[in-house]
This record gives C-alpha cells, sequence and structure tokens, in this order.
C-alpha cells in the first residue's frame, strides 16, 4: 500500500523493502530471465549482484537509483521536479482514482449485496459481469450499482504492474507525460551527479474481476478479526511468531505448512504461498495428509483438484482404501463422514470391505502373483449421486480425447457451462448430469451462506465407526451437533466460535452426503418453472403424469424455497402461548433402541439420537409412532 501511497519518501522506502523481501509482489526480470523474486531468501540477498544485473556496465548506478526510477515512472515526474507530486497523466494517479470509487466501504457493500434479488447475486458472482454490463454503474446510485462499485475498486487493488525500462542516451526534453503516463522518457541523477535517462512503459496487468463470492469472503475474514479483537483487546498488539518460536524461520514456515494442510486451506491468498513456491506441490502435499488421516474429500477445492489437477473424489477414495487395506486396517478404522462419503461413491460398506480383505488374503495364499488390492476395487464410481435441483454444476477438465467420447446432449451440457459458466442442477438432465460426473469431466458445488439455516433430519445409511478424535472429525461433530433448524450459519459461528468459513465448508458436505438440509437453500430457484427439468422432480417420464402431477411436482421441487411468511400479530400471541414438548433423553434409550429387534425405521431415530443428540420438530412425530409399536415398555 506504501507503495501507491504517492508520498515520495514512503514509497521509496517501501519499495526497498520489497527488493529486500519481495513477498510474491516484486518480480525483477533482465532480457525476459528472472533475476530476482521471492525464491531468493533475505539472508541472501546481495545488493552489489543484483546491481550488477540490473545495470551492467553502469558504474553510476545502484539499487537506490533504481528505487528512484521506479518512484518517478509511477508518480510520472523527473528526479529533480520539486515539490514532488503524483501528476495526473500518471498510471498510479488512475490506479489510486479507480481504488477510490467505492465509498460505502466493505460492511455497507455487504449489507447491500445480501439484499439484493438472488437472481442479481448471482449475477454478481460471475467474473464476466463487470465486461459484459460495462460502466454504466458508475453514473447510478442504487445498491447493485454500488455494490459494483465495490468490485471494481477491490479489483483495482488487487493488480499488478508491468513497468519495462531502458537506458538511452539523454533526449531533449525529458518529459514523463509523453503518452498519458503509460510510455515515456524519465531522468533521474546519478551518483556522480550526471542525469541519466530511462524509456520506460507501464501498464496494468494481472486484473482478477472481483465477484460476490469474494465479498462474502472477504466480509467473513473481516467480522472475524473484529470478533477476535473483542474478545481479545490486546490481541493488536504486534508480536512476532518467530521470537516465541526462538527466531527460527524454518520452524516459522513448518507452522504455516502444517496448519494449512490440516485445514484444507485454499493455496491462493494464504501466507503458505511463501512458503511452498508451487502450487501444485502443495496440493500434492495436501491430499497425500488427507488420504493418510483419511480426511474427507476436500471438495471446498474442486476448482482446483478436478479442472486442474484432474483428481476426482472416485481417485481420492480409491487410493485411500487401497492403502488402509494393504494396512490390514479394519472398517472402523476410517472416519464416520468419510466413510459415508466413500460409501455413497464407491459403493463400498462394512459388508462389502470385509469381503474384499477376506478376497485379498485368499489370494494371496493361493497364487504367486496376487490380484492387486485396485484391481478388486470398482473401475467407475456408483452412478447414483445425490443431485438436489439448487445445487451448481461445473465443468472440471475436459479434454479433447474426452469429448469426442461424450454424447450429443453432453457435449451441448459441456458447452454451457464453458459459455455461460455455473448452472443450476434444476435446469440440466439429472442423467447427463451424473454421466458427467461419473466420468469425472464435471464436479457439484453445494453453496451454502451464513445466512442460510440448515436441519438434520433423521439419519438414514450413517456409518456408525468409531470416532478417531483428530482435529477434522472433532471440528464436523461440533457443528454437526450444534446444527438448528432456527439458527443461521452467521450464528452458530458466533456462538460455537468457529470461523464461518469453515462452518459453510462443513455444512456443504453434510448437505452433500444427504445428513442435512436447509430450511431456504440457495441460490433459490428463480428460474421459469417451464425450465425446470422433470429429472430432478422424481417423475419416471414425460407421458405418464397429468396436469396435477406437473404441479405437484414442481411444488415438491421448489417448496423449499417459498419465501418467509411472516405472521400476523394473532397468529404470533397465539403460537407464543402453545404447548411445547421436550424431550430430554439419554445413553441408556440410544442403546436399547439400536442393538434391540426393533424396526429399521426406529433405529435410524435411534442412530440421529446417538450421533445429532437432538430429533427436529418433524420426526417427533414419526418416532412416537414407531414407539407405540414396540410392547415391551
Amino acid at each position: 500500500m506504501e507503495v501507491c501511497n504517492g508520498e515520495r519518501s514512503k514509497m521509496e522506502y517501501a519499495l526497498a523493502s520489497l527488493i529486500y523481501d519481495p513477498h510474491r509482489n516484486l518480480r525483477i526480470f533482465v532480457d525476459g530471465n528472472s533475476v530476482h523474486d521471492d525464491s531468493d531468501s533475505p539472508k541472501n540477498f546481495d545488493e552489489k549482484i543484483l546491481t550488477d544485473l540490473i545495470f551492467p556496465g553502469t558504474p553510476n548506478a545502484n539499487i537506490q537509483i533504481f528505487i528512484k526510477i521506479i518512484t518517478c515512472i509511477l508518480a510520472g515526474v523527473n528526479d529533480d521536479q520539486k515539490p514532488f507530486s503524483l501528476q495526473q497523466s500518471s498510471v498510479l494517479f488512475d490506479l489510486l482514482k479507480a481504488q477510490k470509487i467505492d465509498n460505502i466501504g466493505i460492511v455497507r457493500a455487504y449489507e447491500l449485496y445480501k439484499s439484493l434479488p438472488q437472481n442479481i447475486q448471482r449475477e454478481l458472482q460471475k467474473k464476466s459481469n463487470l465486461l459484459g454490463r460495462g460502466l454504466d454503474f458508475l453514473s447510478k446510485m442504487d445498491a447493485r450499482s454500488l455494490v459494483e462499485r465495490y468490485l471494481l475498486a477491490a479489483t483495482m487493488k488487487d493488480c499488478s504492474l508491468m513497468i519495462s525500462i531502458r537506458l538511452v542516451d539523454k533526449i531533449g526534453e525529458n518529459i514523463v507525460r509523453t503518452v498519458g503516463g503509460g510510455s515515456g522518457f524519465v531522468s533521474v541523477r546519478a551518483l556522480d551527479g550526471q542525469s541519466l535517462c530511462f524509456a520506460f512503459s507501464v501498464r496494468i496487468v494481472d486484473l482478477d474481476p472481483k465477484t460476490g463470492k469474494n465479498l462474502e469472503s472477504a466480509y467473513s475474514r473481516f467480522m472475524a478479526g473484529i470478533g477476535l479483537i473483542k474478545s481479545h483487546p490486546n490481541v493488536h498488539r504486534p508480536y512476532d511468531l518467530r521470537t516465541v518460536l526462538g527466531g527460527s524461520q524454518r520452524e516459522y514456515d513448518k507452522r504455516i505448512l502444517d496448519y494449512s494442510i490440516k485445514n484444507q486451506l485454499r493455496y491462493k491468498e494464504n501466507i503458505v504461498r511463501f512458503v511452498k513456491r508451487v502450487q501444485e506441490e502443495y496440493y500434492d502435499c495436501l491430499l497425500h495428509h488427507s488420504r493418510t488421516k483419511m480426511m474427507l474429500y476436500p471438495y471446498h477445492l474442486s476448482d482446483i483438484l478436478v479442472r486442474e489437477l484432474r483428481l476426482t473424489p472416485f481417485t481420492y477414495y480409491t487410493e485411500m482404501l487401497v492403502d488402509v487395506m494393504q494396512a490390514e486396517k479394519s472398517y472402523d478404522s476410517i472416519p464416520n463422514f468419510t466413510a459415508v462419503d466413500a460409501m455413497q461413491i464407491l459403493g463400498i460398506g462394512r459388508n462389502q470391505y470385509i469381503d474384499l480383505v477376506n478376497q485379498s488374503r485368499a489370494n494371496r495364499r493361493l497364487f504367486r502373483r496376487s490380484k492387486s488390492v485396485r484391481e478388486m476395487l470398482p473401475q467407475k464410481p456408483v452412478n447414483n449421486f445425490t443431485v438436489e435441483p439448487w445445487f451448481l454444476f461445473n465443468y472440471g477438465c475436459v479434454l479433447e480425447n474426452d469429448v469426442r467420447l461424450l454424447s450429443s446432449v453432453e457435449k451441448e451440457v459441456i458447452d454451457k457451462l464453458m459459455d455461460e459458466g455455473t448452472q443450476l442442477c434444476g435446469l440440466l438432465d439429472k442423467n447427463v448430469i451424473q454421466r458427467l460426473l461419473s466420468r469425472g469431466l464435471a464436479y457439484l458445488e453445494v453453496p451454502i451462506h451464513p445466512e442460510d439455516c440448515v436441519y438434520v433430519p433423521t439419519l438414514d445409511g450413517f456409518v456408525m465407526n468409531r470416532t478417531q478424535g483428530d482435529f477434522f472429525e472433532t471440528l464436523l461433530y461440533k457443528i454437526f451437533v450444534a446444527i438448528d433448524g432456527q439458527t443461521s450459519i452467521r450464528e452458530l459461528s458466533e456462538t460455537i466460535g468457529i470461523d464461518i468459513d469453515l462452518i459453510c465448508n462443513a455444512v456443504s458436505l453434510f448437505c452433500r452426503l444427504g445428513l442435512s438440509s436447509p430450511t431456504t437453500p440457495e441460490p433459490s430457484i428463480s428460474a421459469e418453472l417451464n425450465d425446470l427439468n422433470f429429472s430432478l422432480m422424481n417423475i419416471n417420464s414425460a407421458g405418464d403424469f397429468d396436469d396435477d402431477d406437473i404441479v405437484s411436482a414442481v411444488e415438491n421441487a421448489v417448496s423449499q424455497n417459498s419465501p418467509l411468511v411472516v405472521e400476523s400479530s394473532a397468529s404470533s400471541t397465539t403460537s407464543a402461548v402453545a404447548k411445547r414438548i421436550a424431550f430430554i433423553f439419554d445413553s441408556s434409550l440410544t442403546a436399547f433402541l439400536m442393538m434391540g429387534n426393533l424396526s429399521a425405521t426406529l433405529k435410524n431415530h435411534a442412530i440421529t439420537l446417538f450421533e445429532v443428540g437432538k430429533l427436529s420438530e418433524d420426526a417427533m412425530d414419526s418416532f412416537i409412532d414407531e414407539l407405540q409399536n414396540v410392547f415391551i415398555f
């Protein structure tokens, strides 16, 4: 920020600090070859070597001269101009002007963004929104325009400048405003008092348009910081973690890497990028750790893992089961949530796992060359992924060879995803979605936002293994048992003191596994009813139903998206004095219900009581009805 300050002393000091320790914010090239970047340790920094690389055969120049050159180019002035000030024709002036168009701040921008209709929010989540709409919003003051002003300012705050310079002979009037500050000549006073003249060009690069998702993420981090300061008033007092670790840079870097991998953090915009220079190496370490600890597939990183690294959940869980079976570990060693996901993708539950282990042992006894464990596992995923109409569908890594094997309908869907971006699953054919998912050519996103409320229905198909007690499993259970259909994700985060992004990722996983459902799913389906695909409405075919069936199916598909109805004061008063029931139980009840020879439905209720610790209001009636059929009491 100080580089763009406009005050010469601060700009030069900031540039000197960046040269000493670039932090991925500075790279210097000579003849197209990188000579200085963040891969160079500050401990090994040699000013003389860098000077010789930048100014070969120029004894009257050094790094300080280089800093002066960059400062003058950014400000649009020559070295001898007094007083030093930003020129309106300079690139830095234009950049700062664009950064200042936001006059509402992150809190107000977030409030306005969440007040917009869902279809507008989805438009603002597309990076193509700015290019498509132009800059007309700069002259408007409605809610959407104010949010777009904020996003444009945020985009300009996260861009890069490319500056090219070349030493030339002195040319008459050395003014830098030749072409609006974008290119020209600049002169600086050298060590011997002579003027050095440089031709330069400067332009803005690496523009990454910010979207509504970036706003939500930034707001969550901002509020988390505010909450931290409020709960720990002294947290703002600076201290160096390296000092706590005995001044060891290696130990400091190790802690950063361990924390990032343990929490499955994204590489971009994370401090770990200063420790692991190559993104692919970081994700390899993350996946190896996750697979070794038998953690859930990091679905929140699907855009990287599936689209760039082509590592699908099927591949991930296959490799995990190979490791587990080769080590001859019991099925109980697999954490509960991981076992549920692996069973849904591979179709391997407890009984199937035991059979495979027994087959593997038998093969080793009977044959010299035993059949590998990998060959015994399924070669393709179970074609029965959980797909809800409000899930989002996106393309993964699609190569030319893959396209040749696709049907015309599948090609149309892939083209639509590439041209128009993420699509609601409710607008696509479920069979096509299933086929593309099974081939690893696409992935699902389960959008969960801070204002959403979710509940846990009666668990069906839940795998009850022994808990491992590791960090991630403990975190998931802490969130799982705290979920309440009346409490928003944001309120839940404040109540249990867990970062809101972690809770959103966890709840998204629960919904993906079918263990929870949103009471107000996002994004709500705002498409026309005739655009909804029948394949996601539980209708067998388009020719065996009448108008009433269509109406009923549509109502079922969008029932969870109906707007909130505010009760009148009379009805509120009535409900306020209505009788309520408190259900209190202990472990002996759940043990009896699970171990007894009772109905499968009642056992599902018992598992829900044991794992979640409560029953939803909707499940109470069914639970009582099932209990009435038990005559042991």
